[in-house]
């Protein structure tokens, strides 16, 4: 059993070092690809991560924006929340259903993370200060202010091989996210979608 150890760890290490790089994203195991299909149908596609966003796409009355229908995002980027940052917002604001949630409000918290820019993760500006150097700064649909901005880091102090993150920081009320899967492409555009510990926050109303 150790022998198959060693041997697993000395394949890893050759895998890595001969990639020359990597990206700081969770692989959740699924196709990066889905050009056939519209973000709104993707959603559709992994319920578990996605099904209370598409719930409120509709409620929000966004649907044809999401299927690439509007003129001024037949191409969008969405740095999408998932269900269970959703549902955490849900739950301290007492929504047991999302039907019970505000139409109004479900279309402000949604264009929050929607941009008519897309950026995909190897084009992201790295940040060069703590200060807000660097990046790229974004306006929302909902007219907030993102800074987008990625992060270089060695792996295993290795500076042969660095490992690419994506980070933002939503300027109005500053809290700060990470990108936990990056670069699903999709027929209408781009998704990056959120670590579930985001908040989206209570100030939100």
């Amino acid at each position: 059993m150790k022998r198959i150890y060693s041997i697993a760890i000395v394949l890893l290490g050759f895998i890595v070092t001969s990639c020359g790089t990597d990206y700081g994203f969770i692989d959740t195991g699924l196709s990066k690809t889905h050009e056939e299909k519209t973000m709104y149908e993707y959603f559709q596609t992994d319920s578990y991560n996605w099904s209370l966003v598409k719930q409120m796409v509709d409620r929000a009355g966004l649907k044809s924006m999401f299927n690439g229908e509007e003129s001024d995002y037949k191409e969008i980027m969405f740095l999408g929340p998932v269900d269970n940052t959703i549902r955490r917002w849900m739950w301290d604001h007492e929504y047991r259903e999302v039907e019970e949630i505000d139409a109004a409000l479900c279309r402000k918290v949604i264009l929050r993370y929607v941009f008519n820019k897309v950026y995909e993760r190897e084009d992201v500006p790295e940040k060069t200060s703590e200060t807000g150097d660097g990046g790229v700064n974004l306006v929302a649909a909902a007219n907030n202010p993102v800074w987008f901005y990625s992060v270089k880091t060695p792996f295993q102090d290795n500076p042969n091989v660095m490992i690419t993150s994506l980070e933002l920081v939503m300027k109005d009320n500053g809290q700060k996210a990470y990108i936990a899967s990056s670069g699903i492409k999709v027929k209408n555009g781009m998704l990056h979608s959120l670590d579930d510990s985001h908040k989206i926050g209570t100030d939100i109303n």
